[in-house]
């Protein structure tokens, strides 16, 4: 089933970039709908090309039946199902990366890593690695930890409060380091996931961004990783704990890097750009623009070029949830979920945003990912829910960019 859902994106007189298109459109195709199973959570999610035929596939998983699926591109309007394999345990972080370094993307999540078999229809060979956090592992992120030229896995368990790396240089025997394992003493349920690794301090080496601390990477294993102060904007209440979606880039080109973050997992969320002072103890603090009125759980931020003019935009997806209940859950009663793109419209130096709203209403955005999906130059977005407004109605959801077509 497929839907159209149009937007222009006004380039305001003055900007520093000039392109042939600027009004990019967004056209919405169903990846699957309804998903297999028959309860909410879906985790497991990411995208990259699995079969090896040149364009962007997904994974994810249900956690009614604890099983990986993944998801071929055939064209806009097809994507075929494949079964992986059943991993257990009801996750949400996952990441791809050739852990075997066979040639193929894999995929890992909390505890196991699933191994591509090469061949579309066999199964997955899962393998649990060691230190596997038990509970959820929210995220998860890939990043060369200790700058030896090899990707490392960081994942957050809120039920041990344990930040933890993994050293996969033998595939087979993943060596583990604790970066932290008081994190959740202060009720602290996400925050470095999908790209909020990176380095803050300028020595080189990838620090990590959650709620109240940044931790400082000490470029050695055997030192500890400080715990720095930062302003983080405080919520009162979340019911899950404090939780954000983060990104770390050179927002405002100055030669080092700021970080974006979107609240998530509460009503009335919020997002900002925290400007790096250059030492990254100072921070300025810029509340991004949003639409008026109440918002959701802001569950999806993508920070990237949209209409390649060569600034950074930011993406915000309000996740889609069940507000019938008592507790209003992750958005307001009666709220519709929105797909925001706040358009930079400033310049390299200096970033403004402009709010454009693409998308109102089902299908509500969790964990969003961009990618040159169709192969044509422009940046595309695919998402999936964990909760749905109607129960029973799980999906995943494909989102073409308009922006250059044959």
């Amino acid at each position: 089933m497929k839907y159209l859902i149009f937007f222009c994106l006004i380039v305001l007189s003055g900007c520093a970039h000039e392109w042939e298109n600027t009004n990019p459109s967004f056209t919405l195709f169903s990846i699957a709908n309804p998903l297999p199973g028959d309860g909410y959570g879906t985790g497991g999610f990411t995208l990259a090309d699995f079969d090896r035929d040149g364009d962007l596939d997904i994974s994810l998983q249900r956690r009614s039946d604890s099983t990986l699926y993944w998801y071929a591109f055939e064209n806009d309007s097809t994507w075929t199902q494949h079964i992986a394999g059943t991993v257990g345990g009801g996750q949400l972080g996952a990441v791809t990366h050739d852990v075997n370094q066979d040639g193929w993307n894999d995929v890992i999540m909390g505890r196991v890593w699933a191994e591509n078999p090469k061949e579309a229809g066999e199964a997955w060979s899962i393998h649990a690695y060691a230190g596997g956090m038990v509970g959820e592992n929210h995220d998860i992120v890939v990043a060369d930890i200790n700058q030896d030229g090899r990707s490392d896995i960081v994942a957050y368990a809120q039920g041990l409060g344990t930040i933890r790396w993994y050293d996969l240089e033998n595939p087979n025997q993943w060596e583990f380091t604790d970066i932290a394992t008081d994190v959740n003493d202060r009720f602290v349920h996400a925050g470095f996931a999908p790209r909020g690794i990176a380095d803050l301090d300028g020595d080189g080496f990838p620090d990590i961004l959650m709620p109240f601390f940044w931790y400082r990477n000490p470029g050695t294993s055997s030192d500890l990783w400080d715990p720095i102060a930062w302003p983080y904007p405080e919520v009162e209440k979340t019911p899950y704990g404090r939780s954000f979606r983060s990104w770390i880039t050179d927002l405002d080109t100055d030669g080092d890097n700021d970080f974006i973050l979107a609240e998530c997992d509460v009503t009335m969320s919020r997002a900002f750009w925290f400007e790096n002072q250059g030492n990254a103890n100072t921070w300025n603090q810029h509340e991004l623009p949003l639409p008026d009125g109440p918002t959701g759980s802001f569950h999806s931020l993508v920070v990237a070029d949209f209409n390649n003019d060569e600034l950074k935009d930011i993406f915000i997806g309000e996740q889609e949830d069940n507000n019938q209940k008592p507790d209003p859950g992750m958005k307001p009663h009666d709220h519709r979920e929105r797909g925001m793109l706040l358009l930079n419209i400033g310049s390299e130096k200096i970033p403004h945003f402009e709010v454009h709203i693409i998308h109102t209403d089902n299908p509500g955005w969790h964990d969003a990912i961009a990618g040159d999906i169709d192969g044509d130059g422009d940046l595309d977005l695919v998402s999936k829910i964990w909760n749905a407004d109607d129960v029973g109605v799980w999906h995943a959801d494909y989102w073409r960019n308009d922006l250059i077509r044959d």
